[in-house]
């Protein structure tokens, strides 16, 4: 599968710029520039399953591949 575009779920534009050095190939893009500007309900238990909540609410939206961590913040 070739990805032609790469939402990354953050607002933080250093961690979007290294992404994006490393998919040089890749157009790299905020979950805001993929046009979405919602905060889903992060109701999982865990990381891993806030991370999921949020990158398919955002692929939903976009229709593009999604990266997403939680870093534990609230």
């Amino acid at each position: 599968m070739k990805v032609e575009t790469l939402v990354v779920a953050t607002g933080n534009k250093h961690k979007l710029q290294e992404i994006q050095a490393i998919f040089k190939d890749v157009r790299v893009v905020s979950a805001r520039e993929a046009g979405y500007t919602g905060d889903p309900e992060e109701t999982g238990a865990t990381f891993e399953e806030n991370a999921i909540i949020k990158a398919t609410a955002i692929s939903k939206l976009s229709g593009c591949l999604v990266l997403a961590d939680d870093s534990g913040r609230r």
